[in-house]
């Protein structure tokens, strides 16, 4: 088949060896068998934007993303694998934007979908989905900046207020978006017919001011609405900030900066004085005056009082934008040559500058006026943010760098409490980072350090704008709806009197109906009675006919067993006999045995004492030839001595002089150890500033972890508790219509035997006290195990610490055994050596073999000694690593350990809640039984002036159900484990 020159979008394969393909003017092409089978027609050919961008395939066929923004759900007919049909046909997004990917979950619970204009929606599929109206469209987690005219999702501006945690942006897609940056989510979005230009929030959170390019907006924020309440004709207003106290707003429009009343809008003065367009503004921090940068590079400061200059200074540079600290005593710039520049404003003006290649575009000073953030804008790479810390007396001496945005950072702001930083970027996206402050001294120090100036900061407002006209239509909403349920309930209340009504005469008519049916009961059973005597008389004689049969065999079965008795007795007596037999010849065999050994031990001794002697002789002749040589040895040893005494004092004289002198060296080594203890110290209280900082990074980290699993997990809960109800809502109406069929069954049959009201009578009272000591010894039970499990956890933990109190010891014993081989080297090497020298008995010879001994194991000693002076420097930071090391191990391990008990804790209480809410259902489902049987059987008692009947189905029941729990709690509390 020959089609015409398309342009093809997207292909997926989707079942049985078929395929689907998507062209740019909206047709589907099923292939199958590498052969065109089918056209699908999903657009209009004259719109090119309505083509298919994306095919998903799931269990049941197909879903195709169009380009005017709408998705199709196409599935196959039965009997046929190439016959697909359109299902369903949803439009998910505003305007013509187009759908550009679809993903479905391996679960086919949930669908996402993401457009041209930068969103990712979620959209769930249930197995009713396609046949409801309207399915479940949102966002994933919130909406975010769309692309503007450029095809750029940048964001233009950004402000933030002091009483509630919000953050304004606006985009270049014309929109104006209100983020909570606690909840991190937008709340408020309200889209505009022209150009955003710059946007201001109130300290208080409540009001707004967007500058556009025909007007500036004045809005207010309430919970769910974004409206315009005054328009100042302002044009081109490319800067606006509010007061630090909210009483007035200050407004750039091109060269010249009005002051504006907030509450009543009304126009307090201009100011004039600027060459270029107005970059930036700032107000002082008690709101008395007013600093503005232009593009000319002209810095003014501005009285508000009576609207004069006090100071002003001009670098003859374009600047592309600037901050100033709060006070307005310096100010920060950045210019076309890419550098930062510092403009002092008081009395004595000078300008410091900080070249730089990097492009910068944002520039924004901490609240403590000691870091300055200065944000990149290199295209085409993602960027970062700069962060100069500010010393008293050397400005800008240390920077680092962070990365932010995939694109230019296009604009930043520091919350009013200094704690967050917020940028906006060229590629859409708003990033939050929390700041900690530099003290004087170099130290970082974070806002919680002062809790009592971290709370009363952080504390926002809870207060919310409420208009008059939301509260009228809230009240008018609230009377119509107390007005439905009024009626509600009334028309309940006569439903309920009819269907009174109807009960109450089928009761009467069912009533009648068992009466009768009781009566011809009581027949039947008198008749059984009596066809039951005469089974009993004829099954009486056929039983005496038996029992004659039976004594007959039973003497015939004894007599045969006295026979074998008899021939059993007789072959004893033979084989009792063979025994003695044998026993007299093993008793003779014995006793030349031992005879035999005794001669043999007595020929051994006398061999041994012959020997004995012989040694003795020979030990005596070796201490006679040993007292020889032992005189021999003292002679040579009381001459050795002599000689060793003078060599000695020889030794002892040179050696002091050599000891004073090393005195003196000790001494200027002591002076050097105070130092080098100095600096330890300073050292060591750095190390431990760095350890608390840590210590509270990680905390932070904990807290932040453990609360977003405690989420994660009760999001999963709230979800397992859904599907749990729908399961149940569907067995309660199966339940429902089962028991209605069951009642129905009831009514037509009849159920009264005489014989078993007695026995239930005499049972049911034993039977409820048994239930009732089997709830109890359930709950002692319960408890034991809670106290096995508390007790499995205690003995983990303490199985993990002796585990790496053995690893140390164990590593402390391999470096001990290290040393003393060392040491035992050393030793005999010192023996060895000696050995040679004391072979000479030349007095000269052993004098310098003793000396040249002495130097070389000395020489040796003070190398030693060197070497260890030389690491015990590095001995500190060795031992520092390892301790961390060890905590560090001990710290991962406890983690894992707890880890592992959540999980074995969680998964024991929810199988222990399972079985629970099991056994609770089957005792209810006996009761309600056990009710229903009571309410049946009354009318009947009732008549005859007799308690009320309850089966013996219900007896059996109960006792299967409690041995059935008891035998799994038994198991439970031998085995913890499982």
């Amino acid at each position: 088949m020959k089609r015409d020159m398309q342009l093809y979008t997207y292909h997926c394969w989707i079942a049985d060896g078929h395929f689907a393909v998507g062209t740019h003017i909206g047709d589907l092409l099923i292939f199958g068998d590498c052969e065109l089978q089918r056209v699908l027609e999903v657009g209009d050919e004259r719109n090119v934007a309505s083509g298919v961008n994306v095919i998903v395939a799931y269990s049941k066929g197909f879903i195709c993303g169009i380009g005017n923004g709408s998705i199709q759900f196409y599935e196959r007919e039965d009997g046929s694998c190439a016959v697909f049909n359109c299902r369903k046909s949803l439009k998910v997004t505003m305007g013509d934007c187009p759908v550009t990917y679809i993903a479905v979950s391996p679960s086919e619970e949930c669908m996402l979908i993401a457009t041209g204009d930068n969103q990712v929606l979620s959209c769930g599929l249930n197995a009713d989905g396609l046949t409801r109206e309207t399915l479940e469209i949102g966002y994933l987690s919130t909406s975010f900046h769309g692309p503007g005219p450029t095809g750029h999702s940048q964001i233009v501006a950004l402000d933030t207020c002091a009483w509630r945690p919000l953050v304004a942006t606006i985009g270049e897609d014309r929109s104006l978006r209100v983020w909570n940056y606690e909840e991190k989510a937008c709340e408020l979005v309200e889209t505009f017919s022209e150009d955003i230009l710059t946007v201001s929030l109130h300290p208080c959170g409540l009001y707004l001011c967007v500058g556009c390019v025909e007007s500036l907006k004045y809005m207010t924020i309430s919970s769910d609405l974004l409206s315009v309440t005054r328009d100042v004709p302002i044009k081109d207003s490319q800067a606006c900030v509010f007061a630090n106290g909210g009483h007035l707003f200050a407004v750039a429009s091109s060269l010249l900066l009005q002051i504006y009343n907030t509450y009543s809008t009304e126009f307090i003065r201009p100011y004039r004085g600027h060459q270029g367009r107005i970059r930036s503004i700032q107000w002082e921090h008690r709101d008395r005056k007013v600093f503005t940068l232009g593009a000319d590079g002209a810095a003014f400061v501005w009285r508000i009082c009576d609207g004069l200059r006090e100071s002003e200074l001009i670098i003859h540079i374009p600047v592309q934008a600037g901050a100033a600290l709060p006070t307005l005593s310096s100010m920060f710039c950045i210019c076309d040559d890419h550098s930062i520049r510092e403009l002092s404003l008081n009395t004595t003006l000078s300008v410091t500058q900080m070249p730089g290649t990097t492009c910068r575009k944002s520039i924004s000073v901490s609240k403590s006026s000691r870091l300055l953030f200065v944000g990149t804008a290199e295209p085409g790479i993602p960027n970062f943010i700069e962060v100069h810390t500010m010393m008293p007396g050397c400005r800008m001496s240390q920077t680092s760098q962070y990365v932010s945005h995939a694109a230019e950072v296009n604009c930043m702001k520091v919350s009013c409490d200094g704690c967050y930083l917020f940028s906006g970027g060229r590629d859409g996206s708003l990033c939050m980072f929390e700041v900690s402050d530099i003290e004087h001294r170099g130290s970082v120090r974070l806002h919680d350090a002062q809790p009592e100036l971290a709370v009363r900061l952080r504390e926002f407002n809870d207060e919310i704008l409420v208009t008059t006209t939301s509260m009228k239509l809230k009240c008018k909403q609230m009377h119509l709806l107390r007005g439905r349920v009024e009626e509600l309930i009334r028309s309940n209340l006569d439903q309920f009197r009819l269907h009174d009504m109807k009960y109450k005469e089928r009761i009467s008519d069912a009533f009648q109906k068992l009466s009768v049916e009781l009566a011809m009961d009581n027949q039947r059973y008198k008749d059984v009675l009596h066809f039951r005597q005469k089974v009993r008389v004829v099954m009486e004689a056929r039983f005496h006919e038996v029992e004659a049969l039976h004594l007959v065999e039973l003497r015939k079965l004894e007599q045969q067993h006295e026979d074998r008795l008899n021939a059993e007795a007789t072959r004893r007596a033979g084989f009792v006999s063979a025994c003695a037999c044998e026993s007299a010849f093993w008793d003779e065999e014995k006793q030349a045995i031992t005879m035999h050994h005794l001669q043999w031990t007595n020929d051994v001794v006398r061999h041994y004492d012959d020997e004995v002697l012989f040694e003795q002789k020979a030990q005596k002749l070796i201490e006679f030839e040993k007292d020889a040589v032992s005189g021999a040895y003292a002679q040579a040893k009381n001459v050795f001595e002599v000689d060793s005494d003078n060599e000695i004092l020889d030794i002892n004289v040179q050696y002091k002089a050599k000891l004073a002198d090393e005195r003196r060296m000790t001494t200027g080594l002591k002076n050097n150890n105070i130092t080098m203890k100095k600096r330890y110290l300073t050292l060591t209280g750095d190390v431990e500033d760095h350890h608390e900082e840590v210590r509270s990074l990680q905390d932070k980290e904990r807290e932040l972890l453990e609360c977003i699993t405690a989420l994660e997990k009760d999001i999963q809960c709230q979800k397992k508790e859904i599907r749990e109800r729908d399961k149940t809502f569907a067995d309660k109406e199966i339940r429902i219509h089962d028991l209605k069929k069951k009642n129905q069954e009831l009514e037509k049959f009849k159920f009264v035997l005489d014989y078993k009201i007695k026995e239930l009578k005499q049972e049911i009272e034993p039977r409820e006290n048994e239930i009732a000591a089997m709830h109890r010894q359930v709950e002692e039970m319960d408890l034991e195990l809670e106290q096995y499990h508390r007790s499995n956890s205690s003995l983990d933990l303490m199985v993990g610490e002796l585990r790496l109190k053995f690893g140390g010891v164990h590593r402390e014993l391999l470096q001990q055994q290290r040393r003393d081989f060392n040491h035992a080297v050393r030793k005999c090497k010192f023996q060895r050596d000696l050995c040679l020298v004391a072979r000479t008995f030349h007095y000269k010879k052993l004098k310098s073999g003793i000396r040249s001994l002495f130097d070389f194991h000395a020489s040796g000693g003070d190398l030693e000694t060197t070497e260890f002076m030389s690491c015990s420097s590095h001995s500190f930071e060795a031992e520092y690593n390892r301790r961390r090391n060890h905590l560090e191990r001990n710290i991962r391990s406890l983690q894992r350990q707890i880890s592992r008990d959540t999980r074995a804790y969680l998964s024991d209480n929810a199988r222990l809640v399972y079985e629970s809410a099991a056994l609770i259902g089957e005792m209810n489902n006996l009761r309600r039984l056990h009710q229903t049987l009571i309410e049946t059987r009354k009318p009947f008692c009732t008549a005859k002036g007799k308690a009320p009947i309850v089966f013996s189905k219900f007896k059996k029941c109960t006792s299967v159900v409690t041995k059935s729990r008891l035998m799994q709690l038994e198991m439970l509390a031998a085995h913890p484990s499982l």
